[in-house]
């Protein structure tokens, strides 16, 4: 949950600093998409993190900001670059 909130403060900050004259009231929104399945298999067999550990941390970055989205895009290879295109897969 803290890392969602974290991530989207230093965005925030980073842009604030970066574009000064800006709105201070910026709304940063945070969307990760990945492979959750694959991804949470990938921590699994190289030991860094269980299973479950991955999909606790996908729950709780879902639920610790609520500006902030951990997207499952699917099981193909090309499914996350898809969604950050904005075209279907």
């Amino acid at each position: 949950m803290r890392t969602a909130s974290l991530l989207r403060q230093v965005v925030k900050d980073d842009l604030v600093a970066l574009l000064p004259n800006t709105v201070h009231h910026l709304q940063v929104i945070v969307r990760v998409y990945a492979n959750i399945k694959g991804l949470a298999k990938t921590y699994k067999d190289s030991g860094i993190l269980r299973e479950s550990n991955f999909d606790e941390f996908v729950r709780g970055f879902n639920m610790g900001d609520p500006l902030c989205d951990y997207v499952d895009a699917g099981n193909g290879k090309e499914c996350s670059d898809e969604k950050v295109k904005g075209r279907p897969s």
